[in-house]
């Protein structure tokens, strides 16, 4: 069966913007005014080669030749990672917070990334001091509120490290991973030995990761780009969510009529696998073997993407809407995501190589996993489109 379009063009897209250089995204963050100082000291942390960072140095050179009694210090992150360490501590920035850029303190505030909304808030918040007129009205945006009926208010925001924990498990549990697998085993066992199936299961599984992380990291980067605009990042986000939401449904309602399938790869997966059977019944060496598994897993997690691309492009674009750095995101929280979304897949390896025999998850796991994640995307879609509609 072909990929449709939607699945097409999502694969096109990560491929083209592979290489895209890392930007960094935008999110504000501001605790309360403090009394004024003669000489307002301004800290800028930064990196090289970050576009927002960039903006926020001319914008603090122009606050300092229009407000002469700030004092700007600009700081390397990279350079100063004890002195950055200190302001955390002593502004009691969250860990999740912790390596953004570009990060300013002033006084006993501090904010995170840049647009003209933050450069206004800074300026407002540095007149106050020097004036003592309150104009700066302090509000932290991660930590907004909804009212529900019936449960009054609740408090949406959900930790990342469980959000990669979450949404790792969910993405993990798909037939189509699971197939794959399950082919590799199926003519590993043809060699009747569990040393070798160790070896190239595992680089299977590690290629799997490595290549399907990549892919997330290309989306993550794309994100990035938009992080300025953040209605349309809150928008986008939520727009995915809802049709993810949707769709996982559909799926757990199919699946209690018809047993679940893998589609993905149609004819081209076909025939890879029949090419394989071939190369494994002749007697080759197990170096080239490791080289054709690498190969095919790297095709079938990049097949793969597009037919669950919901979820990781999800996440990728809430860690980039919330303003986690770059190396933030790669680790712990992409670490995290990987090593959970590739857990069943490990779990079914090591069954299997330990009994020698091909074991699989049941098909009810599936099923109601859809569910789940239908659920979680509908939850998902309800918090930024209520930031958007109710803020």
């Amino acid at each position: 069966m072909k990929m449709n379009l939607m699945k097409k063009l999502i694969l096109f897209i990560s491929v083209i913007i592979l290489f895209l250089g890392v930007f960094t995204p935008v999110r504000a963050l501001e605790n309360n005014p403090n009394e004024i100082n003669e000489k307002i000291e301004i800290n800028f942390f930064y990196v090289i080669g970050c576009p927002i960072c960039d903006a926020m140095k001319i914008f603090l050179s122009d606050l300092e030749k229009d407000i002469p009694q700030t004092n700007i210090k600009r700081h390397n992150i990279h350079q100063h990672p004890e002195l950055a360490m200190k302001f955390y501590e002593k502004h009691n920035v969250p860990p999740r917070e912790q390596g953004v850029v570009p990060i300013t303190f002033v006084q006993e505030q501090y904010f995170v990334g840049w647009d003209e909304r933050i450069g206004q808030n800074v300026r407002n918040y540095v007149l106050e001091l020097i004036e003592g007129i309150p104009v700066y009205e302090p509000k932290n945006l991660l930590e907004r509120k909804i009212i529900l009926p019936i449960f009054g208010e609740i408090d949406p925001d959900i930790s990342f490290l469980a959000l990669s924990v979450i949404f790792g498990v969910a993405d993990g549990f798909n037939v189509c991973s699971l197939a794959a697998l399950t082919l590799i085993l199926s003519l590993v066992f043809t060699l009747k030995s569990r040393k070798k199936a160790l070896v190239l299961g595992g680089i299977f599984i590690l290629t799997t990761a490595i290549v399907y992380g990549a892919l997330i990291v290309v989306w993550h980067k794309l994100f990035l780009v938009l992080a300025p605009y953040i209605g349309i990042m809150e928008t986008l986000i939520g727009a995915l969510s809802l049709i993810g939401g949707i769709y996982f449904l559909r799926q757990f309602i199919k699946s209690r009529k018809q047993a679940m399938v893998c589609n993905f790869g149609g004819s081209l997966f076909e025939k890879i696998s029949q090419k394989m059977q071939k190369i494994f019944q002749k007697k080759t060496g197990i170096l080239s073997l490791a080289g054709i598994v690498f190969a095919f897993a790297a095709i079938v997690a990049i097949i793969e993407f597009p037919c669950s691309a919901i979820i990781p492009v999800l996440f990728a674009g809430i860690l980039a809407d919330a303003g986690v750095s770059f190396t933030a995101f790669l680790f712990p929280y992409l670490s995290i995501f990987l090593v959970f979304y590739m857990l069943d897949e490990i779990i079914v390896f090591l069954i299997s190589i330990w009994t020698m025999k091909i074991w699989t998850d049941s098909p009810k796991i599936f099923r109601f996993l859809n569910l789940f994640i239908g659920l979680l995307l509908f939850y998902v879609a309800f918090y930024f489109l209520s930031r958007i509609f109710l803020s």
